[in-house]
């Protein structure tokens, strides 16, 4: 099953669809500024979701557990991604993160074993610990020097890495 939220829904409540293992796709309304937390945690059959370009916010854990979702578009715009927002997504290969998005939460990307491609965007100023641990198919990682330091655990158990390449600005590993 599918969902098409309609264009004048501007809020949808955290935890929303949380456990809707069934459903396999989403299209997200154009008002919609934020996804709010867990709002999809655990939809395990979900492969597909659209995100509107008016969305600032992605939300901690808000697609945790999605282990079907394939691929996801980050529009440009978006300016945070928030703890665990991505953790577990194992079918994820390839994520853009757009210079828009400034910060990125503790673990946000933790334990996405299928991703294979990370390009970090190079307003990124905030990185949390543990963000890409887990990723064990990233073979490449360029941290942008905005960010300044890298954080603890940041690749941790990403056994496939073979280079990093650091940014100037960066001052503390």
């Amino acid at each position: 099953p599918s969902i098409t939220i309609p264009d004048t829904v501007r809020w949808i409540g955290d935890y929303a669809f949380k456990w809707c293992y069934a459903l396999t796709e989403v299209r997200l309304p154009k008002a919609l500024t934020a996804i709010n937390a867990y709002v999809f945690e655990d939809c395990t059959q979900l492969t597909s979701v659209t995100l509107q370009e008016n969305i600032e916010v992605i939300g901690n854990g808000a697609f945790d557990g999605c282990t079907a979702l394939e691929s996801v578009n980050i529009p440009e715009g978006v300016t945070a991604i928030g703890d665990a927002a991505f953790y577990r997504c194992r079918g994820l290969t390839s994520v853009t993160i757009p210079d828009s998005v400034t910060e990125i939460g503790y673990s946000a990307f933790g334990n996405c074993s299928g991703l294979t491609e990370l390009n970090l965007g190079a307003g990124l100023k905030v990185l949390g610990r543990y963000a890409f641990s887990g990723c064990k198919r990233i073979k490449e990682l360029y941290i942008p020097g905005a960010v300044g330091e890298v954080p603890f655990g940041l690749a941790c158990n990403c056994v496939s890495l073979q280079r990093v390449t650091l940014g100037e600005g960066i001052t503390y590993i």
